[in-house]
């Protein structure tokens, strides 16, 4: 058995007119028996996935950006706990919540660590 689990989603901007309907299909799967905390990152899964994850009784947390949201699951977490982190190809960078969590010999390991891709990345997050 682990201590908890928590799981990070972010914006799934790729599904279109179906957006709403999938944020909240997947925020009404999560399980509070399963989670300890669902975390999400974006409008829509803040406006969607958020409050039906609410609605199951789970613990949610609002981040500002996938670096406070690895910030916040650093917080909570403790050795053994599993996270699971979900995000898709779009601007909340969800792979720095997980360089947040991560030993930083591990970092070349996530996506998008190029040259070109972090400077994309801290202009992105300088407006938080």
């Amino acid at each position: 058995d682990v201590p908890s689990r928590v799981a990070v989603f972010g914006d799934m901007l790729e599904l279109g007119g179906s957006s709403q309907a999938e944020h909240e299909k997947l925020g009404r799967m999560c399980d509070p028996s399963l989670l300890s905390w669902v975390v999400v990152v974006g409008v829509a899964a803040t406006q969607y996935l958020a409050p039906a994850a609410r609605s199951t009784g789970c613990q949610v947390h609002v981040a500002r950006n996938a670096i406070e949201a690895g910030e916040f699951v650093r917080s909570i977490t403790e050795p053994g706990t599993v996270v699971l982190v979900k995000g898709s190809q779009n601007e909340i960078f969800l792979e720095e919540c997980v360089k947040v969590l991560c030993d930083m010999t591990e970092d070349a390991e996530l996506v998008r660590q190029s040259d070109k891709w972090l400077a994309i990345k801290d202009k992105y997050f300088q407006q938080f």
